[in-house]
């Protein structure tokens, strides 16, 4: 594992279903975007390495254009892609998201995943405490606190604007549920949307009341669990 690499403890399953993540930071992480590989196997990642690689051999810059745009990729980039490539269409069962430049990579395998840690543009992995991987495993919908609970539900929210009544409650009702300054403004604005922000609550009954208040636009319910509470 490459030192720079930052290690980070998976509290809570990624994407549901993952223990193990690794983030990578590369100007061509969008070659290898699930979408755009229409026929499976990565075959557009394939076709934009092989034109990388005739470029790189002749000598040239690996010039990525976009648009009006052009760019020059390091070939430090272009070599790991090639590594990441070879790693991903030998293995099954991960998945693989982008961020502009980030490439994450998840899976339940954890040789698989410590492959991409050897490499240069590497950054982060994530892995949880041996003593946790069963509990994790057989509790989709929970996340690991290092300290006692006071608020033992995390609420998220759905695609739909915000509602001024949920902030004005909050505020009232400090004692049941807690939330950011961030997500307090914007309900408080109301026309702002608030996908994937979320606050936490003490129990199922101030859930309920969310839930009167929110109506369907709750995305997600997840359930915190001091972690010495785990084996009790």
């Amino acid at each position: 594992m490459q030192k720079s690499v930052k290690k980070f403890e998976t509290k809570k399953l990624h994407y549901g279903k993952y223990l193990y993540k690794v983030s990578m930071r590369s100007q061509l992480a969008h070659i290898f975007r699930t979408e755009l590989q229409r026929k499976g196997n990565l075959n557009y990642a394939s076709s934009e390495l092989f034109k990388y690689g005739e470029m790189y051999k002749q000598g040239k810059p690996l010039v990525k254009k976009s648009w009006r745009s052009e760019e020059t990729i390091p070939e430090s980039d272009f070599l790991s892609c090639q590594k990441i490539y070879r790693y991903l269409i030998n293995s099954k069962n991960y998945l693989v998201r982008c961020e502009y430049s980030t490439l994450n990579i998840y899976s339940n395998n954890l040789n698989f995943i410590k492959q991409f840690t050897y490499l240069e543009n590497c950054e982060q992995f994530w892995q949880p405490d041996p003593d946790s991987i069963n509990f994790l495993t057989n509790n989709a919908n929970v996340i690991i606190a290092d300290k006692p609970v006071d608020f033992a539900l995390k609420i998220t929210f759905g695609r739909k604007p915000a509602k001024k009544e949920l902030g004005k409650w909050l505020i009232a009702n400090k004692d049941k549920a807690r939330c950011g300054p961030v997500l307090l403004d914007n309900l408080l604005e109301q026309a702002r949307w608030i996908k994937g922000q979320y606050i936490f609550v003490r129990d199922e009954k101030v859930l309920f009341m969310i839930q009167l208040i929110c109506g369907d636009n709750i995305s997600r319910v997840d359930k915190l669990v001091y972690k010495d509470d785990i084996d009790k």
